[in-house]
């Protein structure tokens, strides 16, 4: 926003509230969560204390399509409820990070999602993912770097 205000030499309020008087006319008149096939899930912070957003994305278009504030199993819920169980039934794909209570509402919500496997976890004995071995080298298949004779 501070370079927007800038560059047409308003204040940072001003500028706030127009962004926020758009957003209210705005509101309502397009259906954001309509032609959701494949979306991602994930949590940002915000300002200090432990304050989060759930954000819902769709990744055909890459826009942010749903936010709200908590970081927990009924914040998630309430972006299903919002979808609806038909718009739910029409997800092909999933993205998130390992938090247990984004897959358990996923689970529950949209099963059929598909790609969203159970967190692995490698630092505790008994789970998923210990005995499995290393994970795989980002830099496996890569041609080596060969030094020229000054050794640059």
């Amino acid at each position: 926003m501070s370079a927007v205000a800038v560059f047409v030499r308003l204040s940072w309020r001003t500028v706030t509230g127009i962004v926020a008087r758009v957003v209210a006319d705005l509101t309502g008149t397009t259906d954001q969560l309509d032609g959701l096939r494949r979306i991602g899930i994930d949590e940002i912070a915000y300002r200090k204390g432990h304050r989060y957003l759930t954000c819902v994305v769709d990744h055909d278009t890459g826009r942010l399509v749903w936010a709200h504030e908590g970081r927990n199993k009924d914040t998630l819920t309430k972006f299903f409820h919002a979808l609806g169980e038909s718009r739910s039934a029409l997800l092909t794909h999933v993205s998130a990070d390992g938090a247990e209570w984004i897959h358990a509402v996923v689970r529950e919500q949209a099963p059929q999602g598909g790609a969203l496997p159970r967190p692995v976890s490698r630092g505790r004995v008994g789970d998923q993912g210990v005995g499995q071995g290393p994970p795989p080298d980002p830099g496996a298949g890569r041609r080596e770097r060969t030094q020229t004779p000054a050794g640059r």
